[in-house]
């Protein structure tokens, strides 16, 4: 027996393609290159007629700037109205005004003018008022005399009567009797029942033909040949090989393992176990009760010890409902006995 080989699993995920949301170092940096020469900065060229000019700034500087001049017809219409006030003030100067007071009326005199007179209130009259119940009410009166009113009325209406029926000698339309003779048809499954019979029946005949052509016939038999014998094998018989299994190399080393792994574990056992002792010890030793020094001197003065002043405690069962869940059932049980 060969041992067993390793193999590598053939696994389908080498071969799955899942696209990327995000670009790689090399495509960003190709990226920011491709902008960078999209954007680059061209500087022009230098003009050399510059440095053979001269006193070019001078020249900008020495010009006279030219005189502003209001072209703009709101500063017109300013100053033509600044002349015609002039002017108004001029000719009320010149004007001499005379002053003439008006007639005195005589009404005023006499009577009140100017002064609206006083009107006299109505005073308000109280009107009857009604609740929206005795609205309803008197609706539903109206509504039901309405109704009474209209079956009245259908039942005043004279009754519907037909006119009767006029009788007529002879009949206006003669009938003509007409013989109806029934016709034989043929239905579809007939017809293919009929078919299947004769196809039937065609291949009987047939199958009865072929028989009688060709008649069964068995062959001679051989009495002298000897019968079939079994005759043994001529290759070699197969040795059966023992098979030693991994299995089997597995179980025997399984003992050592199992004690080397106990050992461990009783080792890790008395590592926590000496561990826990030491915070326990180191526990206790933490809530070790020490009391505090009286504040007086023992040798000096005699601690007495006095007793409590506050009344006893006394005992009270609790309110459970146990008991009254057990006196109730008794007493449930007592009626029933009796």
């Amino acid at each position: 027996m060969k041992g067993t080989v390793a193999k590598s699993p053939y696994l389908r995920t080498r071969f799955r393609y899942k696209p990327t949301r995000f670009l790689s170092r090399e495509q960003r940096e190709n990226q920011e290159i491709e902008m960078m020469k999209q954007n680059q900065f061209r500087a022009r060229k230098l003009d050399k007629n510059i440095f053979s000019r001269k006193n070019l700034t001078n020249q900008r500087m020495n010009k006279k700037a030219n005189l502003t001049q209001p072209l703009t017809p709101q500063v017109l219409k300013r100053t033509v109205r600044r002349e015609r006030i002039k002017t108004l003030d001029r000719q009320l100067k010149e004007e001499k005004h005379h002053v003439k007071a008006t007639k005195l009326k005589k009404e005023i005199l006499q009577r009140v003018i100017g002064v609206p007179e006083k009107q006299s209130v109505h005073l308000t009259e109280p009107v009857p008022f009604a609740f929206k119940t005795q609205e309803r009410g008197m609706r539903t009166a109206q509504e039901m005399e309405q109704i009474s009113e209209l079956i009245r009325r259908e039942e005043s209406v004279s009754p519907f009567k037909a006119r009767p029926m006029p009788e007529f000698p002879t009949p206006l339309i003669q009938r003509t009797e007409i013989e109806i003779v029934p016709q034989p048809f043929t239905l579809l499954t007939d017809l293919r029942g009929a078919m299947h019979q004769q196809r039937l029946a065609e291949k009987l005949e047939k199958e009865e033909e072929e028989a009688q052509v060709q008649p069964f016939r068995a062959r001679p038999a051989n009495l002298d040949k000897p019968p079939f014998m079994i005759q043994p094998s001529d290759r070699p018989l197969v040795i059966p090989e023992e098979v030693s299994f991994h299995t089997d190399q597995r179980a025997l080393d399984r003992p050592d393992y199992n004690k080397l792994y106990e050992r461990k574990q009783r080792r890790a056992d008395r590592i926590r176990r000496e561990k826990e002792r030491v915070e326990m010890e180191n526990e206790r030793r933490r809530r070790d009760f020490k009391a505090n020094p009286i504040g007086c001197n023992l040798g000096e003065v005699e601690f007495v010890v006095k007793p409590s002043t506050e009344p006893l405690t006394d005992a009270v069962s609790p309110f459970l409902q146990t008991k009254t869940r057990a006196m109730r059932r008794q007493e449930y049980q007592s009626n029933e006995s009796s």
